[in-house]
């Protein structure tokens, strides 16, 4: 089928214009990396490269609706995880759709772009397990264009499951036509639900898992889906928040989710400069996403991902691994028929006190249908008060009505209900705090109607009027041009009492100033609550609060409650272990610079570090730990991503120093191999000491990230002894290094971060 334009659920914008003169640059640039490692990677189809042993997929079928996530951590062991890799596809999806990277605020471009591939051996062998995601910098991956076939050379690692090439070269061959290959190697392949996903059960409920019997087949494929029934939606259409929604094969069976990775598909990435159109295809700050409601049959495709949302509690096992489905383009959802679809709700820009509170929503009917109702129904927790009030049209389509003031600190949650004349029924629902004296606490905006997990009730609101937010700065970081701001309102680190604050790039802030926030937009950051379009005046310079010290065991994750209420705070853990060097893959290469730690060392009370400050080197966690060293401890402020809380260190000094001396000397005596580089990370200047086993050649080079050879620090005969070799950084430019030494017939290799 190729890729269609029919209708769309919103406009396209304008296609971004590209200039020759770029195109082409990056064009020299990416070749000219591709013989750098020409010998060191391994040629594979994409088959091979994703392939998880069938051992391991038959012990998750064994298990059925008893699977844990720690099952399927276990079991997802990719075959050819953290090697260097080399396989030729063709671009299935736009690098300037993709969104699902941090944007970076003030820059000009995001930190990493997915585009999606499929292996050109495909056309011989079929598509079964044929298509992947490459991940990495967008200097590399932005020259791709949908339909091109391209070789590519990079890394083989997973995330949360999620297979993805890391690419250290792209190199362009040209349109898939010139090959000979025919139009359906860019087409969809056609499934229904019970191909991805599965039915079980849990406790005698039904539930739905992934389908592990064809994993392998249609992990990261490129699917369509005809004549589902949507059955749920999620975050639909509010400016700055996330979109989902969710199908069946007529209303039974297993479900299968959206995943909103592109640019296209998710409202909190329209009208970013971080996201600057041109070149990225964002949409206006206006340009909103609406879903297609319950009860719309629709045909949707997209690639399925091991990322599925689930926004509905213990429809999944297990609930954080599920195949969901994300679409790319504008039309990659199709309605064929519908109830009618409610737009996003809009509210007064002031914070809800003692007085009613107006709302609207555009409200669409199917083209053969007409509106016969719109009402809200709303209710005040904890007071328990509710009422339904009408909601009448404009003219223009927009409904609007009012729920009356609430008491004061209760919850309201609403529903906008719109029925069509055939019966259809549309639901939109929201949620709000009354406050009468406006938000005066960082609780006011981080409690929850349940006192725990969850979004904010003011999430995708924007307050201009009502906010009076005094906090201290407990502390100021960066990653990549974000800069945020950790805020903390109570000094005896109450629960709710702290927040993220995205700081305007000229704003002047500092650790220990007391602010006054006067407004300000609400969103959930990748399930973060946070504060952006502050508007603040310094009241005094001061010290920071400090920290709350706590066990891990207490934030393991057992209790979601606890990790909400203490989200964003400033925490410190005395005396921990390293329990896990790279939380997410192999423990030689750094991954997404994550790693796990544990008050008591075990693993069962064991959390996440973080290097998400851009204080922390990416490769810091495997250059400084490993697995039972000791801490003396490690702190920082606690952030929820991907499904997880993780603790983000914000400068080196909030990881202490080794407690015990347990560091680990590799290679053992006598054999050959790099033992340290010191220091790392290193301003400039740094000491390899290697040894040599046997007389012969040797040659000890250092490369950057993208394997490019920066120095030769020895080249020739030497005889077997320990050596060491001075390595001068200086004037190289601060990032990640590999020291690479050949001898003996074999390669092995250091990483080197220089930090100036």
């Amino acid at each position: 089928m190729g890729r269609r334009r029919p209708v769309r659920l919103f406009p396209n914008p304008t296609p971004p214009m590209k200039t020759v003169t770029r195109l082409a640059a990056l064009a020299v640039f990416t070749v000219a990396l591709l013989p750098a490692f020409a010998a060191a990677q391994t040629v594979l189809t994409v088959r091979e490269i994703i392939r998880v042993p069938q051992a391991n997929l038959d012990n998750l079928t064994a298990l059925g609706g008893n699977v844990t996530t720690a099952d399927v951590t276990t079991n997802l062991a990719y075959v050819h995880s953290g090697q260097l890799v080399q396989f030729t596809g063709v671009a299935l999806s736009d690098p300037y759709n993709s969104g699902l990277a941090t944007p970076v605020a003030g820059g000009t471009s995001p930190t990493r772009i997915h585009v999606f591939v499929r292996d050109t051996s495909s056309v011989a062998m079929g598509n079964a397990g044929m298509t992947t995601q490459v991940v990495g910098d967008p200097n590399i991956l932005s020259v791709m264009r949908v339909g091109r076939v391209y070789t590519i050379i990079g890394t083989m690692q997973a995330f949360s499951g999620v297979p993805q090439v890391t690419p250290t070269a792209v190199q362009d061959e040209g349109p898939y036509a010139g090959f000979g290959f025919p139009a359906s190697i860019m087409d969809p392949v056609s499934v229904v639900p019970t191909d991805i996903n599965t039915a079980v059960t849990t406790g005698g409920e039904p539930r739905t898992t992934v389908n592990w019997s064809r994993f392998n087949e249609f992990n990261g494929q490129y699917v369509r889906f005809q004549n589902v029934l949507v059955t749920a939606t999620a975050g639909s259409g509010v400016a700055g928040g996330r979109l989902n929604f969710q199908w069946n094969a007529g209303g039974s069976g297993p479900l299968v989710n959206s995943d909103d990775i592109s640019l296209r598909w998710r409202n909190d990435r329209a009208g970013t400069t971080s996201y600057p159109n041109p070149p990225y295809n964002t949409r206006a700050a206006n340009e909103i996403v609406v879903p297609p409601p319950v009860g719309a049959i629709i045909n949707v495709q997209g690639f399925a991902n091991l990322r599925g949302f689930d926004f509905v509690t213990n429809q999944f096992v297990p609930s954080n691994r599920l195949f969901g489905v994300s679409p790319f383009e504008d039309d990659d959802v199709t309605i064929l028929s519908a109830p009618p679809i409610i737009g996003e709700v809009t509210f007064p820009s002031a914070v809800p006190g003692n007085s009613a509170v107006a709302i609207s929503a555009p409200v669409t009917p199917d083209p053969a249908r007409t509106i016969s109702s719109v009402v809200v129904n709303y209710t005040f927790q904890p007071s328990g008060q509710t009422g339904q009030a009408p909601m009448t049209d404009n003219g223009a389509g927009v409904y609007g009505g009012s729920i009356p003031a609430g008491p004061d600190g209760n919850f309201a949650s609403f529903d906008v209900v719109a029925t069509d004349n055939q019966g259809g029924v549309s639901h939109r629902t929201g949620t709000y705090r009354v406050l009468h004296a406006g938000i005066d606490a960082i609780s006011d905006i981080q409690q929850t109607a349940n006192n725990g997990a969850g979004a904010s009730p003011f999430s995708g609101y924007t307050f201009t009027s009502g906010m009076n937010l005094d906090a201290v700065v407990q502390a100021v970081f960066t990653s990549g041009s974000l800069r945020v701001a950790v805020l903390q309102d109570d000094p005896a680190f109450g629960e709710w009492s702290a927040i993220w604050a995205v700081v305007p790039g000229a704003a002047t802030i500092a650790n220990g100033d007391r602010i006054l926030v006067t407004a300000a937009r609400v969103v959930e950051f990748s399930g973060q609550t946070q504060l952006d379009n502050i508007v603040f005046s310094v009241q005094s310079a001061g010290a920071p609060l400090g920290f709350k010290v706590l066990p891990t065991g207490l934030l393991n994750g057992s209790d979601p409650a606890v990790l909400e209420q203490h989200e964003a705070m400033m925490l410190q853990f005395n005396n921990v272990t390293i329990t896990d060097v790279n939380a997410d893959g192999a423990d030689d290469v750094f991954g997404f610079g994550e790693w796990q730690f544990s008050s008591d060392g075990t693993e069962a009370n064991e959390i996440r570090g973080d290097d998400f400050s851009d204080a922390i080197p990416e490769d810091f966690n495997i250059t400084n730990f490993v697995i039972g060293q000791q801490r003396l401890f490690i702190r920082g402020t606690l952030r929820f991503a991907n499904s997880q809380y993780k603790v983000v260190p914000v400068v080196l000094g909030d990881i202490g120093d080794i407690g015990v001396a347990n560091e680990p000397v590799a290679p053992a005596a006598g054999q050959t191999g790099i033992q340290y580089t010191y220091p790392n990370p290193t301003t400039g200047a740094a000491r390899v000491r290697y040894t040599v086993a046997a007389a012969g050649a040797v040659r000890l080079a250092v490369y950057d990230a993208l394997g490019r050879e920066v120095a030769v620090l020895v080249e020739g005969q030497l005889a077997p002894s320990t050596y060491e070799a001075d390595f001068d950084g200086a004037r190289l430019a601060p990032g990640l290094y590999v020291v690479r030494l050949q001898a003996g017939g074999a390669v092995h290799t250091a990483r080197l971060t220089v930090a100036h």
